[in-house]
């Protein structure tokens, strides 16, 4: 497991698992059990998920905080993503796009 945490910054963990003959759950349920610093806490993703959302002056949604996330070296899932922006009530201040018919009144 430690190979792994080493390593996971520049492979992905599904293949390092493979490669040591190791289910990627085990190695997942590891990380929980022994409170792994290779797995992001939720606290500490939902500040930087608001820190993004914040910087965008709160334009930002889930596609653009995640691209944003990555690029800070972050690696989550859409799925959580989503669920973290919901129960902290984060969500994009949608615009309005006006279309002209051509009639002028």
């Amino acid at each position: 497991m430690k190979l792994i945490n080493e390593q996971r910054d520049e492979h992905s963990v599904v293949k390092l698992c493979a490669l040591l003959k190791i289910d990627p759950n085990t190695y997942y349920r590891h990380c929980r059990q022994q409170g792994c610093s290779a797995v992001v806490s939720d606290e500490c993703i939902v500040q930087c998920i608001r820190e993004s959302y914040q910087q965008s002056r709160k334009i930002y949604g889930r596609p653009r905080i995640h691209q944003d996330l990555r690029k800070k070296g972050i690696r989550i899932g859409s799925t959580r993503l989503a669920r973290l922006m919901k129960q902290e009530g984060i969500d994009f201040l949608a615009t309005l796009h006006f279309q002209n018919d051509g009639c002028m009144s």
